[in-house]
C-alpha cells in the first residue's frame, strides 16, 4: 500500500501544474530556436547570408572533422537534422 501511495505520489508531481508549464515553455523555446535555424536557412539559400563561419570550440571542432573523416555518418546526420527541422518547422 505505501509502494502505491509513493507512486501517486511521484505522479503527482510529475503532472503538477508548474511542471506542464515548464514542459510547454521548453517546447516553445526548441520551436523557436528551429524556426530561427530555418530563417538562416533561408537567407543563406537567397545568398542573404554566408555558408562559412568560423568557430573556436575544441569539442564542436572535434565533431566536425570526426564527421568530416566519416563521410557516412556526416550524410546520415545531416539527414537526421534535416528530417528534425522539416518535422519541427512544418
Amino acid at each position: 500500500m505505501a509502494e502505491d501511495d509513493d507512486d501517486l505520489a511521484a505522479l503527482r508531481e510529475q503532472t503538477s501544474h508548474g511542471d506542464r508549464i515548464e514542459e510547454a515553455a521548453a517546447e516553445d523555446a526548441k520551436r523557436d530556436l528551429v524556426e530561427d535555424i530555418l530563417d538562416e536557412l533561408e537567407a543563406i539559400d537567397a545568398g542573404d547570408k554566408q555558408k562559412t563561419i568560423s568557430v573556436w570550440d575544441g569539442p564542436l571542432a572535434a565533431f566536425i572533422r570526426a564527421l568530416e573523416e566519416n563521410p557516412d555518418r556526416l550524410e546520415e546526420v545531416g539527414h537526421a537534422l534535416q528530417r528534425q527541422l522539416v518535422y519541427r518547422g512544418g
